[in-house]
Formats: structure tokens, C-alpha cells, sequence
């Protein structure tokens, strides 16, 4: 039995009600099963990012008492000096800022064509 014939199964099985899909804890909820340094940091890194996943891969913080540990790291982040990691947050600061402009200037748009 081949990876995807498994997967296929356990689609199937979930489909039809036999099994409950196995639910994904996040990494708060790991740390309380089971403590750990690992675990621990990968809990404050969550709770920090507002508890999004996704944003842990793109923190900027050069402050962090954690920030050796993380698992997510710039590439060659250990060469940059510090106005050069100032300088990439910056930019991905400046970045965000202009992606949410652009949200809140679409949202705002669609309000107005909604009332005309």
C-alpha cells in the first residue's frame, strides 16, 4: 500500500463518518502536554504573532530574547550587521504597511461603489 492510497483511505473514512479527523494543536496547546525549551519558545513565538502561524516565519524582531532559537531565520542572517537587519525590517515594515493601504483603500472602494 502505497502514502496516497493510505491518504485516500483516511479521506474516505472521515467522509463517511467512521473516523474524526485528528485535530492539530497549536503550539501553546503543545507546550502544555508536553513542556519543553523547544516547545516553550515555539509558544511565545505563537502567542506574540497574535497566534497566526504563518507570521512566525516572518518576524522581524531583533530584540527577542529568543531570536537565536527560532526556528525560522533570514538566510546568512548571522553575517548581516545591525543597521542591515534594521534595514530588512524596515523594508518589511514598510511593506505590510503598504499591503493593509492597499486593503483599506480596496474595502473603502467597494463601500463607496455599494452606495452609489
Amino acid at each position: 500500500m502505497n502514502d496516497m492510497t493510505g491518504l485516500n483511505e483516511y479521506n474516505r473514512k472521515i467522509a463517511a463518518g467512521e473516523i474524526e479527523r485528528v485535530k492539530r494543536r497549536n503550539p501553546a496547546e503543545k507546550f502544555e502536554l508536553k513542556p519543553s525549551r523547544k516547545n516553550a519558545i515555539n509558544a511565545f513565538c505563537y502567542e506574540c504573532t497574535g497566534k497566526n502561524r504563518e507570521e512566525i516565519k516572518f518576524c522581524t524582531s531583533w530584540d527577542c530574547q529568543f531570536r537565536n532559537y527560532r526556528q525560522y531565520k533570514i538566510k546568512n542572517e548571522e553575517n548581516l550587521t545591525m543597521d542591515e537587519q534594521k534595514q530588512i525590517s524596515k523594508m518589511y515594515f514598510d511593506h505590510l504597511r503598504a499591503e493593509s493601504e492597499n486593503d483599506y483603500r480596496d474595502c473603502l472602494k467597494s463601500q463607496l461603489l455599494e452606495e452609489l
